[in-house]
């Protein structure tokens, strides 16, 4: 789940309505602020399955609510009603769900403003290992995800695991 959500700007939590809030949702909320997702969409899956009860949904919403008081950052929060199988809430407004007035997941999808960030960012070029078969000879190996499109030839750059400071002999 951390790999996957780690360059995330917005994560949908799918809580099963018979079922609540489990330790599962909670580690996965966790995670994906210690990540620094600011955004959570809670998708209440299943309505159909408790009667499409406001109920249901309100003390679901209630009972995330005081476990989301316990995780770190200002986080936006959006709580939305659905049956995936009938397709209730997910692209259009559910006809069994007449006191639900919010937008459905695709809308709050849509709608959600996501900061980029990442260009104003330093350049990070994640190294996870280094190859030296002979004294030669040194490769490296890892992900070449770059986060920032502002590396410049005249950029000076530093393994931060060692401080060795070195300038590019060109363009990344």
């Amino acid at each position: 789940m951390a790999t996957g959500a780690s360059t995330c700007e917005l994560a949908i939590l799918l809580i099963d309505a018979r079922k609540g809030v489990l330790d599962q949702t909670r580690r996965h909320s966790f995670i994906s602020t210690l990540l620094g997702i600011k955004h959570l969409v809670v998708a209440i899956n299943k309505m159909d399955l408790v009667d499409y009860s406001e109920k249901t949904f309100t003390r679901i919403r209630e009972d995330y609510l005081t476990f989301a008081g316990q995780l770190p950052g200002n986080l936006d929060i959006r709580f939305v009603p659905l049956s995936a199988l009938e397709g209730d809430n997910v692209a259009s407004q559910s006809e069994s769900m007449a006191w639900y007035s919010g937008p459905t997941l695709l809308e709050v999808l849509e709608t959600v403003e996501i900061q980029r960030v990442v260009d104003a960012q330093p350049m990070r070029f994640p190294v996870q290992y280094v190859n030296r078969p002979n004294l030669d000879f040194r490769g490296y190996a890892g992900n070449a995800g770059i986060r920032s499109r502002r590396s410049r030839a005249t950029s000076q750059s530093a393994a931060l695991w060692c401080g060795i400071k070195r300038r590019p002999d060109r363009d990344f």
